[in-house]
């Protein structure tokens, strides 16, 4: 059966069950010292999957790492062909997979949601109907002000929805890194986590890679339809100088 590799995900938490005291099978390497087989039971595990973080972002970014991350890379486990045993996945099934190392038709947690035959309703995964959903700290029927009202005291702006536009396997993750080069010639405000994200006084403009797809996936946001116009014009500036056709905005 065909696996999907989701390398990071499962080296952090390999790391977290070291840190803790578990010991999952053949780590790649090993730097701590396990405690006596007496004192190896752990007290807690803490599961920590970090979704779209690709294996290659270790590489990439841990000499950025000074704390968390650094500790799990220096005195962890890192398992570097961590896949799947089946077709797909998503958050919940994942999750759980990773936690119990087995599949979902072990675990129970098939999806993110499903239909519930029995009930006849749909569930979602983490639904429980012995405990009340928290919010603010309090049940949700003491919670002051609804969502609606603090979704209207955020700041209006305009964007665009997401943009998906053809580029070859070949050289979709090239294009990123000649887009990246130039805006830091140029001193651009950017952060460049999984493609490039570019501040301006306007707003912001975001292109990068799919991982799944021969495709570059874009998005803007501006105060206004005046700066918003001027992000996609410096977007589609940066796709041209690297041969690509700007997508229709």
């Amino acid at each position: 059966m065909p696996s999907v590799s989701m390398r990071f995900p499962v080296a952090a938490v390999a790391a977290l069950a070291i840190l803790f005291g578990a010991s999952p099978a053949r780590p790649e390497r090993l730097v701590t010292q396990r405690p006596a087989s007496a004192d190896r039971t752990p007290r807690l595990i803490v599961l920590v999957a970090v979704d779209q973080m690709r294996g290659d972002y270790i590489e990439r970014f841990q000499q950025q790492w000074t704390q968390g991350l650094r500790r799990l890379i220096a005195q962890g486990a890192w398992f570097r062909q961590a896949n799947y045993p089946y077709a797909s996945t998503v958050t919940c099934a994942g999750h759980s997979t990773i936690g119990t190392g087995t599949i979902p038709s072990v675990h129970g947690m098939i999806l993110n949601s499903w239909w519930d035959r029995a009930r006849r309703k749909a569930v979602n995964c983490v639904d429980d109907e012995s405990e009340k959903i928290v919010s603010y700290g309090r049940p949700v029927p003491t919670v002051g002000e609804s969502l609606a009202t603090l979704r209207d005291r955020l700041p209006a702006v305009v964007n665009t929805p997401e943009l998906r536009f053809p580029c070859a396997e070949s050289r979709k993750f090239a294009v990123i890194d000649e887009v990246r080069e130039r805006l830091r010639r140029a001193r651009a405000e950017v952060s460049d986590i999984d493609g490039v994200r570019v501040r301006t006084a306007d707003g912001w403009w975001l292109l990068r890679a799919s991982n799944t797809q021969d495709v570059l996936v874009a998005r803007a946001e501006a105060k206004d339809e005046a700066g918003l116009a001027r992000l996609k014009a410096l977007l589609g500036d940066e796709l041209k100088q690297s041969g690509i056709a700007p997508p229709q905005f």
